[in-house]
């Protein structure tokens, strides 16, 4: 009787600690969201010249950087566009008033004042050039297309139709490829660290944590699985402890990956899901992503 009892501990057990291990725990303090953002992927190719034309003819439903242009210049090699806007700034002074009044034979002096704010306009000007040689990658997000740099730079354009922000991004990539310029390989997130004490008790972790801030639709990440707000724990079998050694792992997996097409990136992740409840199941997943070429 006690072997038999043995032995039944001994079989339910590993589905004890399984069921543990992905159970339903409190509240998670990592919000879960979506992000809204999303890969580039081309939809239509344009001839050289009909690309250039489309950008030229934006000016009507174009915005950048939060400014209306007041005029656009393209040629093979950028885009230019010239903004104007005007500059309010105020100034507030303390403006003193004095006065006083007679006691009998003594004067009382008094003393008051009031703010009084003065604002000035000035006319802006900039110019806005984004050199087609330095395109990096682009990201289409509702009514937005970021422009990423390898300079390190991120412009950003707005259209009020929605459907000129494919047509925008298609006739830039157009220009790319009559330059034979190509755009980064896509892996499709973003990723971020966190010293919430909530947070890092939470995945019972002491270190700061790095985790997936946004994952863009369409791209590999999405496709393989990874979520926003997953923690990334290993890199290709590197463990991950700090956001400036995530950085510096990917530079020498996407260095490694140019080299040679056929690799895979290797992501351990911890990864939450949300219940109907709002309570939270957790586990450990590993994230294969190859990166596409565009």
């Amino acid at each position: 009787m006690y072997m038999k009892i043995k032995i039944l501990y001994i079989l339910i057990l590993p589905l004890i600690l399984i069921f543990i291990s992905c159970a339903t725990v409190k509240k998670s303090p990592w919000q879960i969201s979506s992000s809204g953002y999303s890969a580039y992927v081309p939809e239509k190719i344009y001839d050289f010249e009909e690309a250039l034309a489309n950008l030229q003819n934006l000016q009507s439903d174009l915005w950048i950087n939060g400014y209306k242009p007041t005029d656009i210049y393209v040629d093979k090699f950028s885009f230019r566009a010239k903004l104007k806007w005007t500059e309010t700034t105020s100034n507030t002074d303390y403006v003193p008033t004095y006065g006083g009044f007679f006691i009998g034979w003594n004067y009382i002096p008094t003393y008051s004042g009031t703010y009084q704010t003065t604002y000035f306009t000035t006319q802006k000007e900039d110019t806005i050039i984004l050199p087609f040689k330095d395109v990096y990658d682009l990201i289409l997000s509702y009514n937005y297309l970021y422009i990423n740099l390898n300079t390190g730079k991120t412009l950003s354009f707005y259209l009020s139709n929605k459907n000129f922000v494919q047509k925008m991004a298609d006739s830039i990539y157009s220009i790319l490829l009559f330059h034979n310029i190509k755009l980064a390989p896509i892996i499709g997130f973003s990723y971020a660290q966190t010293e919430d004490e909530e947070k890092l008790s939470y995945i019972n972790m002491k270190s700061n944590a790095v985790y997936v801030a946004s994952v863009l639709s369409n791209s590999p990440a999405k496709l393989a699985g990874l979520c926003e707000n997953d923690i990334i724990l290993e890199i290709n079998g590197e463990k991950i402890s700090n956001i400036n050694q995530c950085s510096d792992v990917f530079v020498k997996v996407l260095n490694d990956y140019l080299k040679d097409n056929n690799k895979i990136i290797k992501i351990k992740v911890f990864h939450f899901e949300e219940n109907n409840d709002k309570t939270i199941n957790w586990e450990e997943r590993l994230i294969k992503i190859k990166p596409a070429i565009r």
